[in-house]
């Protein structure tokens, strides 16, 4: 957890607020004197907090009174957190408890000009607006995005250029928000509640047309404003490769995506001609049978797939040093022989004092690990006081 510096006492107490209130939701049922323990803080703050807790109905306790031997744990129906994913052509839009169960859902088409679809999705949140108690909203966006200020720099995806959400979707709907890359939303999610709970370095990747990662240390999100970070599937791997769409030569995306194997499957047998370029598991499944067949040709290709892979995992791992790396749901439908080569790949490339020091492990989120981790933040927001308003 990030430490809170200087003399904002404003400050410190939303920070404190949300340090006990995360402990208990991930320690809960628990005891007053274990979250002294566990957060460190004096008996006195604990108390003040936790009867602050229990007053606005956010904390429960077993026992009346003033609680202080009865068992502490979050009320999951204490308010709604409101998850929007622009993704493209249409918008998820759908309604969170604060233990991240999906209460109802509605998708949004994004045609039309920027003002016109955000107001479409504004009329989808408001419309959750008027039936659940939401506190705070989360939007996760693909692209560069100026998360301070709410502001969509540019988007390949949904073809949007300095548009503004504050004025076209936060005025309309008047809820604190947040904004982040979707990029970094699953990897929010797997500390949340996911495979890298209670962690502070963590690296997150996933596999699909793109290739590409969320990375946070000591607690914080690697990212800057107005660039985009983390962006696995354009380190150059191989210099004489293939030309990526970015513009540069030998991208691991353009060498190991889903849409670059389906093609080079394709090349060396018909059995993947009815592949889509999104169908991982499909592909996969294919890729396996063939494999199974003795097709040396298509085991070379899985083979390299997996060490341009390792190859970059290994050079992540070496520049940050993460506790915990998640492979995320598509190398998880690639299937458990495929991340086991990655790993392999990753062993003999990372220096050998590393080895040991970290794990490479799949997502544990079953749900829409996007929505989770834009609702994830968008809590911790809420309580920390550093929503966009």
């Amino acid at each position: 957890m990030k430490q809170v510096y200087g003399y904002n006492l404003t400050d410190v107490k939303l920070h404190n607020r949300f340090l006990v209130y995360n402990t208990i939701r991930l320690h809960g049922p628990i005891r007053r004197a274990s979250v002294a323990r566990k957060t460190r803080l004096t008996r006195a703050t604990i108390t003040n907090i936790i009867n602050e807790f229990i007053e606005e109905g956010l904390v429960t306790s077993s026992q009346q009174g003033d609680s202080s031997h009865g068992y502490l744990q979050i009320n999951p129906h204490a308010f709604k957190i409101c998850a929007v994913h622009l993704q493209g052509a249409i918008a998820k839009v759908a309604v969170l408890t604060p233990d991240m169960e999906f209460w109802e859902n509605d998708t949004v088409p994004l045609d039309g000009s920027p003002e016109e679809a955000l107001a479409r999705v504004a009329a989808a949140v408001n419309s959750f607006k008027e039936k659940y108690d939401l506190k705070v909203m989360g939007v996760a966006v693909s692209g560069v995005v100026d998360a301070g200020r709410a502001f969509i720099k540019h988007s390949v995806t949904l073809g949007w250029e300095d548009v503004c959400l504050v004025e076209h979707l936060q005025r309309l709907v008047g809820i604190p928000m947040v904004v982040e890359r979707n990029a970094n939303a699953p990897l929010l999610a797997e500390v949340w509640q996911g495979s890298a709970v209670g962690k502070s370095n963590v690296v997150y990747v996933n596999y699909g047309s793109g290739i590409g990662c969320g990375i946070m240390m000591n607690g914080e999100l690697v990212a800057r404003d107005g660039l985009v970070t983390g962006e696995l599937g354009h380190i150059t791997v191989d210099p004489s490769g293939p030309f990526c769409h970015c513009g540069n030569q030998g991208c691991l995306e353009a060498l190991v995506s889903v849409p670059a194997l389906v093609r080079q499957c394709k090349a060396i047998s018909q059995r993947f001609e009815h592949i889509d370029d999104g169908d991982v598991e499909s592909l996969f499944a294919a890729l396996y049978a063939q494999i199974e067949q003795g097709d040396e040709l298509a085991l070379n290709l899985l083979k390299r797939t997996a060490e341009y892979v390792g190859l970059a995992l290994a050079n992540m791992i070496t520049l940050f040093g993460p506790e915990v790396v998640v492979l995320g749901n598509g190398f998880v439908k690639a299937g458990e022989k495929f991340c086991q080569m990655i790993e392999r790949a990753v062993e003999r490339r990372v220096l050998k004092s590393s080895l040991g020091s970290f794990q490479i492990v799949p997502t544990a989120i079953k749900s829409d690990a996007i929505l989770v981790g834009i609702s994830s933040l968008a809590i911790r927001h809420l309580f920390n006081g550093s929503t966009v308003n």
